[in-house]
């Protein structure tokens, strides 16, 4: 017996767009469009309606733009969603970075006009990439913040001076969630992974310093870490810490198809900065960081993974928790305060 094909909801004003899409997501390649809409107000009614397994809009549309109907969509009917945008639309960054954060999985471009290779390989991708995507259970986004979790915190046994921190799928948001309460005055200086095309490498740091109270900029090779900033993996080079307590940045093969890979910079942090650091895994596909974040608890750091309920994809933390490489397993909430307790650790 076949398996059920998977059902998709698309949303874009153009209807050349549409067509390609049609012609992409066909039931030969275990697909299903059961819903099309020229705009974003049309797409939250039909995933209400239709509830398909996986929702693919543009950003640009009329009556409501992807970025308005991602929040709808997570607030009232959750469901994988993947925005599908030009690379013209991606050069206003915060747009595609917002849609991550309001809850969208991932960022894709569309092909270039009149690149019949480029339409090819972009098909292939997006079915891929749909394929996988579809599968993850997202969780709703509340208007209205959840009662603080009750866990009891521990403070680190010696003031930490690093916070190295991985995210991946659903990482915007978590980003903000335990960063924005961390005070400008705390000793950590944090060392940051996410997994993210290059591309809109520039727009995250640009909307992650508009959302934290902490300075954010993209690591540069050399920089040495300071207390109260946030340094960024760039696109596509491993962040690491040296010798020295500086930073490196290099072009090494990727780490479980990832670069930057938070494995990379985990193993850097427990190698130079061992035991007076944090490591912290958010939500993501995949096991990158769990390795790391287990060489990090080997050598006497704090550890942390995301807990289940959190999370937006329970792929990386649970790889890291079954490697019993997590001391924490905690929400968003309670990561948030054990960053702060942890900053107030007298030294």
């Amino acid at each position: 017996m076949s398996a059920s094909p998977i059902r998709v909801v698309v949303a874009d004003d153009s209807a050349t767009v549409r067509g390609f899409l049609a012609a992409v997501l066909k039931p030969e390649h275990g697909f299903q469009i059961v819903g099309e809409a020229p705009d974003g107000r049309r797409c939250v009614e039909l995933v209400s309606a239709r509830r398909p397994d996986i929702v693919l809009l543009d950003v640009d549309m009329p009556e409501m733009d992807g970025l308005a109907a991602t929040v709808e969509i997570m607030r009232t009917a959750p469901t994988p969603i993947v925005i599908f945008t030009s690379s013209v639309v991606s050069q206003r960054f915060q747009v595609p970075i917002k849609a991550l954060a309001a809850g969208a999985l991932e960022v894709l471009h569309k092909p270039a006009v009149g690149s019949a290779g480029a339409f090819d390989a972009t098909a292939a991708h997006l079915r891929d990439r749909l394929r996988l995507l579809s599968q993850i259970k997202v969780i709703r986004r509340r208007s209205v913040a959840p009662p603080p979790a009750q866990a009891a915190i521990v403070p680190p046994r010696e003031t930490p001076k690093i916070l190295a921190i991985g995210a991946s799928t659903g990482g915007p948001s978590a980003l903000v969630e335990i960063l924005k309460g961390v005070p400008r005055s705390t000793p950590l200086s944090v060392l940051l992974v996410q997994h993210m095309s290059g591309e809109f490498m520039h727009g995250f740091v640009a909307w992650l310093k508009e959302s934290v109270s902490l300075p954010v900029r993209e690591a540069a090779a050399g920089d040495r870490p300071s207390p109260g900033t946030i340094l960024v993996s760039p696109g596509g080079r491993h962040l690491a810490l040296a010798r020295g307590g500086v930073a490196r940045l290099d072009d090494s093969p990727p780490r479980h198809s990832c670069r930057p890979s938070i494995d990379v910079l985990f193993e850097s942090v427990a190698e130079f900065a061992a035991p007076r650091a944090i490591g912290v895994l958010l939500t993501g596909i995949g096991s990158d960081g769990a390795a790391g974040l287990l060489e990090m608890r080997r050598r006497g750091c704090v550890t942390v993974a995301q807990d289940e309920a959190s999370s937006v994809v329970y792929g990386m933390p649970k790889a890291a928790v079954d490697l019993g490489a997590a001391e924490h397993v905690l929400d968003l909430e309670a990561i948030a305060r054990l960053l702060k307790v942890g900053a107030e650790v007298p030294p």
